[in-house]
């Protein structure tokens, strides 16, 4: 049963690696000549610099509670909060 716990924790911990890492892109600076062609070429608006509003994030979890049972859920069954969470 302990094993079951460990695993569980693990794959866990795996899959928000996986996740956080995907969308990490290090070392890839775009040239401004490139941006403003892309710009013009298909009309878009340029970029306003400064700094992103975590405030008016939506993440999908409003409260620790909320995280919290999340957890309980998927600790009891992962399998049936996995399918739920995908459907």
């Amino acid at each position: 049963m302990r094993n079951k716990y460990v695993s569980i924790i693990a794959i866990m911990l795996f899959f928000t690696l996986i996740c956080s890492q995907a969308g990490a892109t290090e070392g890839t600076v775009m040239s401004t000549e490139t941006k403003e062609r892309i710009i013009e070429q298909y009309g878009l608006d340029s970029p306003v610099t400064g700094s992103p509003e975590w405030s008016g994030m939506d993440v999908g979890i409003s409260s620790p509670i909320d995280v919290f049972v999340m957890l309980c859920r998927f600790i009891v069954s992962p399998l049936v909060f996995t399918i739920q969470e995908i459907l």
